[in-house]
């Protein structure tokens, strides 16, 4: 349940998970939940290769402020945490993980 892979999802270097607009309690909790098995997978990946990809969690907030305990475990368990008024961090998250080789 990939929202974004960069540069494609076939060979993802950046895995970006939304949970924007989640509104019911338990749809933010199975979204937490995917988001720390994809932050998991990540982590393994790059340590048994030696890769550099990156796990980045996209938050509204607002309808997290609720699930406080929910939003803690979002941004700690991931590379990345962004909302709205972070967007420009990815351009730096991108420069940061794609090999230079992948870049156009």
């Amino acid at each position: 349940d990939i929202d974004f892979a960069i540069p494609a999802l076939q060979d993802p270097w950046i895995i970006i998970m939304s949970s924007f607009q989640e509104t019911t309690s338990s749809g933010q909790s199975t979204k937490a939940r995917d988001m720390l098995a994809a932050y998991t997978r990540i982590n393994e990946s790059n340590s048994r290769h030696g890769e550099n990809r990156a796990f980045v969690n996209f938050v509204d907030g607002g309808g997290w402020l609720a699930r406080k305990r929910d939003l803690e475990r979002l941004v700690s368990q991931c590379h990345y945490f962004i909302n709205l008024q972070h967007l420009d961090m990815l351009e730096a998250i991108v420069l940061a993980h794609i090999p230079r080789s992948m870049r156009r």
